[in-house]
């Protein structure tokens, strides 16, 4: 799966994105007919280049599960820039019961529902919930026992080994 704002460049800004198009030839394209739903497309969203914008708890894009997903090892890489203030959860990739969010603290977590448990996970304020943040690049990396987590190029793995959730 990769999604690349610069492929929207046909829409207009503030464009809604009813369908992203997969640029990795493998047609894992994700889509939202909820019109309400739908995140935003910005021209010069990020440093000046295009970017899409998910400015509601609402908004996503989905595809249905694929096996080439299914697999214990993942890397994540992705560009975000945080304007919104506020809120204590945000989901960034779900697949089946794989989980990347930012958790209440700010921490940058990769759960895994199936053993319930945390696979991968940032120091807390990893993002400020309170305030804007500038851009940022961030990396994901699990192979099935153990991972790391990058941010702007810089390690900030604290979690690296699974820990079970026994909150009930």
């Amino acid at each position: 799966l990769h999604l690349q704002a610069d492929s929207l460049s046909n829409l207009g800004n503030g464009a809604q994105i009813g369908t992203w198009l997969d640029n990795s030839g493998n047609d894992f394209d994700v889509t939202q007919a909820i019109v309400a739903q739908q995140p935003i497309f910005n021209t010069s969203g990020i440093n000046g280049r295009p970017a899409v914008n998910f400015n509601s708890a609402n908004m996503n894009l989905a595809r249905s599960c694929n096996t080439v997903f299914n697999g214990n090892a993942n890397t994540i890489l992705g560009v975000i820039n945080q304007t919104a203030t506020g809120g204590t959860f945000r989901g960034v990739f779900h697949h089946g019961r794989k989980l990347l969010y930012f958790d209440g603290t700010g921490q940058f977590s990769l759960f895994n529902e199936i053993d319930n448990a945390k696979k991968v996970g940032s120091a807390d304020n990893f993002i400020s919930l309170l305030t804007a943040s500038a851009n940022m690049m961030f990396s994901i990396q699990h192979n099935g026992a153990s991972g790391s987590l990058f941010k702007n190029g810089s390690d900030v793995t604290v979690t690296n080994t699974p820990i079970t959730n026994t909150a009930t």
